[in-house]
Parts: C-alpha cells; structure tokens; sequence
C-alpha cells in the first residue's frame, strides 16, 4: 500500500502532537543535560504523580492530553481526507 503525501503529513503532525510532552520534558533538561531528571519526569507525568506517592491530576493531563489531541486530530483528518477528497 502507497502512502500519499497528505497522508504522511498528517501522521507526522499526530505524532509531533501526540509527542509534546516528552518533548516539552526533554527542552526543559536542555537535551543534552540531565536525562535521568527527564526520563523522572516523564514518569511522574505518565503515572499521574503516583511515583510520588501522590495522586496529580494536572501531570496526568499534561501526560495524556497530547495522546488524545493526537488521536482526534488523526481522525477528523481521516474523515475530512474521505469524504471531501483533498488532493496534494
């Protein structure tokens, strides 16, 4: 199966989309500085501050929000793609 151009497009921006936080971890540490800080983090954000020890909704959100844009974006492009036939 061939990929279209459009197509491929919106998978990069889902997965920049999806990718925020990880992102967003890792300029935080400066890339090339702490990872481990990074990686902690990330893993406060993911478990919804339960590493902690604590429950933390807004890590949670700042964690999972990006996955479900992600997600909606990947499908309303897919449903504008099919039913209005954008070529590029």
């Amino acid at each position: 199966m061939k990929q279209g151009l459009a197509s491929k497009a919106i998978n990069a921006i889902a997965l920049t989309i999806g990718l925020e936080d990880v992102i967003f971890r890792f300029q935080e540490q400066g890339w090339t500085g702490n990872i481990n800080a990074s990686l902690k983090n990330l893993s406060d954000d993911y478990s919804f501050g339960l590493t902690k020890g604590n429950f933390d909704l807004q890590a949670g959100l700042r964690a999972y929000g990006p996955l479900v844009g992600a997600i909606a974006f990947k499908k309303g492009m897919g449903y504008l793609m099919k039913h209005i036939r954008i070529k590029l």
